[in-house]
């Protein structure tokens, strides 16, 4: 009885990382330009290309809102074939998704969404802090974990143990701050998916290519 109980909690898990690694394949193997007229060549800047972005502005947990943007310059060119397909200091997007400022005994917190470059035409470039692999890996290795904590967690949840209240101890007082992040930070990103732009936009091929 055990045994069929774990295996399907396993099956219930394990289903849809399957289906969401399913469709990440078909994402990465689709062609975003399939529906171009003939004879329209575009440049793909490839998936799991290294972005980094620097930070325009001060970030603080102080004086952060939840919404407000947050803005990054591309520090280096990116460059496929030769071309520079997209310049340095090329603007991209975030948005605050959570700010609280320290309070007495809590520290400040802010963070914000993956940032990205709307390039018009329902087209962006979109980022992740992993690459496919890793991302995959991850997945990989979350769904082992969770079986072997399965496994530990069922004897207790069976025979519950009481434990003593331990006595009150004194805490140390904290000196809490407010998280910051400076403008000029940087931070690294990859291309989430491979993206294509219109050949005819892009500068001529460089006769050095970084």
């Amino acid at each position: 009885m055990m045994r069929r109980t774990i295996q399907a909690a396993l099956c219930l898990f394990v289903s849809p990382l399957l289906v969401a690694q399913q469709k990440t394949v078909q994402e990465a193997v689709t062609s975003p330009d399939q529906n171009l007229p003939a004879g329209f060549r575009v440049v793909r800047i490839p998936r799991d290309y290294p972005v980094s972005l620097r930070l325009v502005h001060e970030l603080s947990s102080a004086t952060a809102h939840v919404g407000d943007p947050v803005d990054f310059e591309l520090e280096d060119a990116i460059f496929v074939e030769g071309r520079e397909v997209l310049p340095a200091g090329s603007r991209f997007t975030a948005r605050v998704k959570y700010a609280s400022p320290k309070t007495g005994d809590k520290f400040g917190t802010v963070g914000f969404s993956i940032p990205e470059l709307d390039l018009g035409h329902h087209a962006r470039i979109q980022l992740d802090t992993e690459t496919s692999q890793e991302r995959k890996d991850g997945r990989a290795e979350g769904t082992a974990w969770f079986a072997a904590l399965l496994l530990l967690a069922l004897p207790f949840a069976v025979v519950s143990a009481v434990s003593r209240p331990e006595p009150d101890r004194p805490q140390e007082k904290l000196e809490t701050q407010e998280t910051v992040y400076p403008a000029g930070f940087a931070f690294r990103y990859y291309t989430r998916k491979a993206i294509g732009l219109p050949a005819d936009q892009i500068s001529q091929p460089a006769s050095q290519t970084p």
